[in-house]
């Protein structure tokens, strides 16, 4: 018996589709399903159910056989899934009877990645996640070129660790870290800055993170704990605020180190005089005497006494080490 002829539909009944070149009442759109590894079932597409079973011909006969089976069961246009035995689709549009081949479709990626970690903000009562760091961050990556951001929001420690891992699957050759939220002594939206910079460190081997730009207040004083934590991880620089920091203000001067940091090639990571003076060059737009905040009494807090740096660049024997001063020296250099 010819496997055409092993195909069995049931009696015609009524169907929303009510298209089809051999049945009139069956669905013009069915789906194809290798349910057995050596068998094959035709199904509608409408409501899951199958209408014929074919045993699974042989390999060389494969192709032909579902061409004879879309002809006489299907109206074009319809679509035919063949599932293989991987259980993996392969979507192919059906024509007149004939199977059309699928599109090519590969994977394309940056070599360069910015991943933001943001919590809400909530600037007003009316903030209802309207304030967001992440349209200034996805300028830097247009400036930039060959730059993709990705973004996840956080609200604890779980969620951080679940947004962390979720944006590290991204396997670019220089990923920065932005953490963007409210921070209020050593924690970053209630969660203890040294276990976030812990998580990143953990992760930043497998993920290329270069550098942590830390957008939180208050949890920049500590560079103490900043280089015990960098020590040892992936990590060439960090940056962050030991005091609170005017938002607007305190983004640009974050997406001004993220821009030039982003620049920097392996070689150019294992220099530390020239980190020192990439991150001072970031800086140097701005205004080191400007009061970007305020400490915890409330008085105002000027940039260069707020902002702290680490570095730690690769290769042995570096270690990571708070360069503010030295930033702050070659920033001087910039200026007119």
């Amino acid at each position: 018996m010819d496997l055409i002829d092993a195909v069995t539909p049931p009696a015609p009944v009524a169907h929303p589709c009510k298209l089809g070149r051999g049945l009139s009442e069956h669905p013009a759109k069915v789906e194809a399903r290798y349910v057995k590894p050596y068998d094959t079932s035709i199904v509608c597409a409408c409501t899951g159910k199958e209408f014929a079973h074919i045993p699974y011909p042989p390999k060389h006969r494969q192709t032909s056989f579902i061409r004879r089976i879309a002809d006489e069961y299907v109206a074009a246009p319809s679509i035919i899934r063949t599932l293989k035995a991987q259980n993996a689709f392969q979507p192919v549009d059906q024509v007149n009877g004939l199977l059309m081949k699928k599109p090519i479709k590969r994977e394309h990626r940056a070599t360069r990645a910015i991943l933001v970690l943001e919590s809400p903000w909530e600037l007003d009562e009316h903030d209802s996640n309207r304030t967001s760091v992440v349209p200034f961050i996805e300028g830097v990556a247009k400036y930039a070129g060959d730059t993709e951001v990705y973004h996840a929001n956080f609200y604890d420690k779980r969620s951080f660790d679940k947004a962390l891992a979720l944006l590290c699957r991204s396997r670019a050759d220089n990923t920065l870290v932005y953490i963007a939220a409210h921070g209020a002594k050593g924690k970053v939206a209630g969660v203890k800055i040294e276990e976030l910079i812990f998580a990143i460190g953990a992760l930043s081997r497998a993920s290329n993170i270069n550098g942590l730009m830390i957008g939180s207040c208050f949890v920049g004083h500590d560079t103490d704990m900043m280089e015990v934590f960098m020590e040892g991880t992936f990590m060439k620089w960090c940056a962050g605020y030991g005091s609170s920091c005017d938002w607007l203000a305190g983004t640009m001067i974050d997406c001004a180190i993220l821009a030039q940091m982003l620049e920097l090639n392996d070689e150019d990571l294992a220099d530390r005089e020239l980190l020192v003076d990439c991150l001072a060059g970031a800086l140097s737009p701005f205004s080191r005497r400007f009061v970007i905040g305020g400490d915890r009494n409330d008085e105002g807090v000027a940039l260069e006494d707020s902002i702290k740096f680490v570095v730690q660049p690769s290769g042995r024997g570096h270690r990571a080490k708070e360069v503010t001063d030295e930033v702050l020296r070659d920033y001087e250099l910039y200026q007119y």
